[in-house]
This record gives structure tokens, sequence and C-alpha cells, in this order.
């Protein structure tokens, strides 16, 4: 009888999301990969179709790509004005992510992937976040980063130096209410999922490791020039680092010198140890 309540509680968690329709390259694969999964999808953009950095970006492309996997009319479209240049661009993300989860309304949880993170394993996603007790207001997730393709076509997965496993860990959840206090980072009471492969700190509780198949996917960096050029130049952390020589110097060389890179994260070195070809384990569409 315990175990039939728990499944019914669970069934009963409401989910939502919020997406920052900014970047074309993954959006339907990322929100297909959650969509039947949550109730409702609130799609914020900027009015003026401009990044945070004043730059233009394809927002009718981003809106008619959610629109065409939006079958079940869940997507709910919010414009707003977010490039204030006075203010650093991460400032302008948070300011948008705060009233894109604020739209999101009543629900136990709201989703904030970004529209080039893959979700792997939603059923986990709907246990994992229903077992949590409220003082928790925000999740992590392990991801497993892509940074390029190869010159054979496949993809270049973020790994230790000697070509082991590696994740990094995104706020993917929050609860509603619940303050944001840098881009999708809240202020307090953050649970972090570990992988049983990889983890930077132990838990207390080993039960709440998640399997390698549970880990999300991150294609931030696997997209063309164009779309690679126009993210350098537009995304919250544009003025953290020299964009141009590390999209020339780095990312431009990955497909052919992808073993000689080491420590290569552009602002946090150490967090990208090295590079290895891989075979996704996940059907995208790219």
């Amino acid at each position: 009888m315990r175990r039939r309540r728990r499944i019914e509680v669970r069934n009963a968690m409401r989910l939502r999301a919020y997406v920052l329709a900014a970047d074309p390259a993954w959006l339907e694969t990322s929100i297909q990969s959650y969509y039947d999964v949550v109730e409702k999808i609130v799609v914020s953009y900027d009015r003026n179709k401009v990044g945070w950095t004043g730059r233009p970006l394809p927002i009718d492309e981003c809106l008619d790509r959610a629109k065409s996997v939006d079958k079940d009319n869940k997507m709910e479209f919010v414009p707003g004005d977010y490039a204030i240049l006075s203010n650093a661009p991460m400032a302008n993300e948070t300011r948008q992510r705060r009233e894109a989860l604020a739209r999101a309304g009543d629900a136990d949880w709201v989703l904030q992937l970004d529209t080039d993170e893959v979700v792997t394993n939603p059923s986990s996603l709907l246990k994992r976040l229903a077992a949590f007790p409220a003082s928790v207001a925000c999740v992590r997730w392990p991801m497993r980063s892509f940074f390029q393709q190869s010159t054979d076509g496949r993809y270049l997965e973020v790994c230790s130096k000697r070509r082991g496993h590696v994740e990094e860990y995104f706020p993917v959840a929050v609860r509603p209410g619940a303050t944001l206090a840098e881009a999708r980072c809240t202020h307090k009471d953050t649970m972090t999922l570990k992988s049983r492969t990889f983890s930077f700190e132990s838990l207390s509780d080993p039960n709440a490791r998640l399997a390698r198949n549970e880990t999300m996917l991150h294609f931030s960096w696997v997209r063309s020039d164009e779309q690679m050029r126009r993210k350098l130049q537009s995304w919250g952390h544009s003025r953290d680092f020299d964009t141009e020589r590390y999209y020339r110097e780095i990312w431009s060389r990955a497909p052919t010198e992808w073993k000689s890179l080491r420590d290569f994260h552009p602002f946090a070195p150490p967090t990208w140890p090295a590079l290895r070809p891989t075979e996704l384990p996940y059907a995208v569409n790219w």
C-alpha cells in the first residue's frame, strides 16, 4: 500500500518548463526530449530579435521551430525586452530567466533547460524530482558535454586526460518562486545529483547517484560555423574571455587537432581536460 501511494504522488507531480528562444541549432531535439512529461512550456524571446549584447538573433526561426513540435499546444509565447546595453550580458540573461520562471506559474518543478541540452531519460527525471522534499529549491543534473565533431563526423566529448568519463552539473530544475541569482542558479538550497562514474564530491546518500544512462547531453559547442560565431557574440559569457581568439585557436582547430587540446574551457580551463570521439547514446537530429 505504501508503494502504491508513492507512485500516485509521483504521477501527480506537476512539471512545467521555460525556454529562451534565441538559438535554433538544437532547439527541436531539446524540447522533444522532455515535451511529453511537462504540462506547459513558456517560450521567452526578445521582441526586438536581439540577444543580451544587442546583436541580432534568428528569433523568428526559433519560434517557427518551437511551434513545429508543439503538437499538444503546450507552449505560451512571451515577448520581452532583454537587451539593456548598460547591463552586463549575464544580468540581462538573469532578468529574462526570472521573468520566464515567474510566467511558468504554479507547478512542483520548472525545467530550465537550454535549447542545446537533451534529456535522455525522462522517466528518471520525473522519479528523481518527485523524491525531493519541498526544502530543495534547485536540482543540478550531470551532463555529458560535446564540443565539436571530428573530421570523420564523430562527436567530440569532453573527457579526462586519460579519456575517462567527465560530467558537468547544471541547475536544470527549480521550484516556482525560487530566486535566480545568476543565470539559472539559485541563491541556496541546491541539490546536486552525482553520477556513478564520476563526481567532484561525495554525497551522503549513495542512492542519489545516477546511472550513466540518466546523464543528459549538452551540445553547447556543436554547431555550424555561423551559429558558433553568433553564440560567442551574444551569450551571457561574451565578455568573460577573448571570444574571437578562442574561436580561432581552439574551436576551429578541434576537428583535426582534438588529441592535443588540454584544459581548454574558455574561462575555467580544468573543467575540460581533454576530448575523445564517441558515439551518441541518443538519436539526435541536427
